[in-house]
């Protein structure tokens, strides 16, 4: 075996102990320190950056953004016109019970 663990590849038979990630727990979110076992060599942490699809992700996350301040602006909106219809529907209610004209 490799003292080093320089030449070290990861097999199906290999176990990796909760002690083994940093923290002593294991996290299944890709940005926590806890998501690679600490005992793997650098070269299987650090990853080719694909520019394009770093892109392609921060492009979908502005349009999930943008279509979130629309739907919250347009139900802010339906919420004002319904409250503007209900209370209209009051004012009116009230002035055929008590006879108001306009």
């Amino acid at each position: 075996m490799y003292s080093d663990r320089s030449e070290w590849k990861p097999s199906r038979s290999d176990v990796i102990y909760i002690n083994h990630f940093v923290g002593n727990t294991k996290s299944v979110m890709s940005n926590n320190p806890g998501y690679i076992p600490k005992i793997f060599p650098t070269q299987y942490k650090n990853k080719e950056v694909n520019y394009e699809q770093v892109l392609n992700r921060y492009n979908r996350n502005v349009k999930r953004c943008e279509s979130a301040i629309n739907r919250q602006s347009m139900s802010t909106n339906s919420s004002w016109k319904k409250s503007f219809k209900r209370r209209k529907l009051r004012e009116d209610d009230k002035n055929k019970r008590f006879n108001i004209k306009d």
